[in-house]
């Protein structure tokens, strides 16, 4: 797999912004199963990617601003 020119190459790092909902909904569930909130969402992630990153694959979300755009 090639890396995009302007990531690291080693353990690139994002930053996901959540609802105080969502964190604690991830905080909870990563405490259940003893792991971390990086470990939780990386693994679902790795999951999502696996199922819709192919040719046929699209985001069900719409684009920024496009909810915008149809009002």
């Amino acid at each position: 797999m090639q890396m995009r020119p302007n990531l690291p190459t080693k353990n690139p790092r994002i930053t996901v912004g959540l609802s105080l909902q969502e964190a604690s909904t991830l905080q909870d569930f990563a405490d259940r199963h003893n792991h971390s909130c990086s470990w939780v969402g990386r693994q679902a992630i790795i999951e999502y990617l696996e199922r819709n990153a192919g040719p046929q694959g699209a985001l069900p979300l719409g684009k920024k601003g496009a909810a915008n755009e149809a009002a």
